[in-house]
């Protein structure tokens, strides 16, 4: 991957967050939010989703560009149905940890072709509103030429691996 190689998204946020300007609190917990629902979605390991758009770009290559989504595309094995299984209860999990207060979820889109889930609430300390949107595209499937997994999570403890597409796909 090269020098640009980060070892794990988290690595990227925080080497990103002690780098730039402050970052507010709302986008701060998006942050760990996308880094709480990449670790979860990944962690089963599920080898049929690949991370793709801004967040991809962030985790695999160290960008700064910041995202409001988390955009994966579904392999030929995921169908529908597990996906929306998966995708419902890593939300749930991350939720669950606090990072956001009075957490709403909607699924305003599950078709054939897309999923997408909408994920709003409140910074703990600010109140401040935090949006975050996660969709799965079933349209364009994934050719193992095209992707990578690479490692994510603590350097401590082994890695999960996150799949994203190479630079050239």
């Amino acid at each position: 991957m090269g020098t640009g190689f980060l070892r794990s998204f988290g690595a990227a946020m925080t080497t990103f967050a002690a780098s730039s300007a402050p970052m507010d609190p709302a986008a701060w917990a998006r942050e760990l939010l996308q880094a709480q629902l990449i670790g979860r979605l990944f962690a089963n390991k599920v080898h049929d989703l690949a991370l793709k758009g801004g967040l991809a770009l962030r985790a695999a290559y160290g960008s700064q560009r910041s995202t409001k989504d988390i955009d994966l595309d579904a392999g030929e094995t995921m169908t529908p149905a597990h996906l929306r299984t998966h995708v419902r209860r890593a939300i749930r999990q991350a939720t669950a940890s606090g990072i956001l207060k009075d957490p709403v979820i909607t699924e305003p889109k599950q078709t054939d072709t897309v999923g997408r889930w909408k994920i709003v609430g409140r910074e703990p300390t600010t109140g401040a509103s935090v949006h975050l949107t996660v969709e799965v595209s079933f349209r364009d499937r994934i050719a193992a030429e095209d992707v990578t997994r690479l490692p994510y999570g603590s350097t401590d403890a082994a890695p999960s691996f996150i799949t994203v597409y190479t630079a050239r796909a």
